[in-house]
C-alpha cells in the first residue's frame, strides 16, 4: 500500500513541479513545446492550463496520497488524467504527420506514468466493501 501511495504523490510533485515552471516562465517553455504565446492572453492561457490546472491536479493528487483512504482516488484520477493525454497525444500525433522526438519523448514518458499509475490503483484497489470510502 504504501508503494501505491508514494506513485501517487511522485505524479503529483511531477505536476505541480511542471505546472509551476510553466506558471512562472510561460513564453519559454511554451516554445520549449513549440507553441508560441503572441500576446498577454496567450500568455494568461499558458499560465491557467499548463500551469494552474497541472497545478491544481498534482496538488489533488498530493492530498490523496496523504491519506489510505483518499489514495485510491487519486490512483484512479492519475489513470484517468495519463491516459486522456497519452490517447489525446497519441491520436495527434496520427493525425498531422511531423511531430517530433519531443512528442515521441513525452508519449513514452506519459505512457510510463500511465503504467505506473494503473500499478498504483491495483495495489490501492480495495479488496472488501469494509475498506470502502464511506459515501457521503
Amino acid at each position: 500500500m504504501l508503494l501505491g501511495r508514494i506513485l501517487v504523490s511522485a505524479t503529483g510533485f511531477a505536476f505541480v513541479s511542471l505546472g509551476t515552471t510553466f506558471a512562472a516562465f510561460p513564453r519559454r517553455f511554451a516554445l520549449r513545446v513549440g507553441l508560441v504565446a503572441r500576446n498577454a492572453d496567450a500568455l494568461a492561457d499558458v499560465r491557467a492550463i499548463y500551469g494552474g490546472l497541472e497545478i491544481g491536479v498534482g496538488l489533488f493528487l498530493i492530498w490523496c496520497a496523504l491519506s489510505p483512504r483518499r489514495a485510491f482516488a487519486g490512483a484512479v484520477l492519475g489513470v484517468l488524467v495519463m491516459a486522456a493525454i497519452v490517447g489525446s497525444r497519441a491520436a495527434g500525433s496520427a493525425l498531422v504527420p511531423g511531430t517530433t522526438s519531443m512528442t515521441t519523448n513525452a508519449l513514452l514518458l506519459e505512457s510510463l506514468a500511465l503504467v505506473l499509475n494503473g500499478l498504483a490503483a491495483w495495489l490501492l484497489r480495495p479488496r472488501s466493501s469494509a475498506e470502502l470510502p464511506a459515501e457521503a
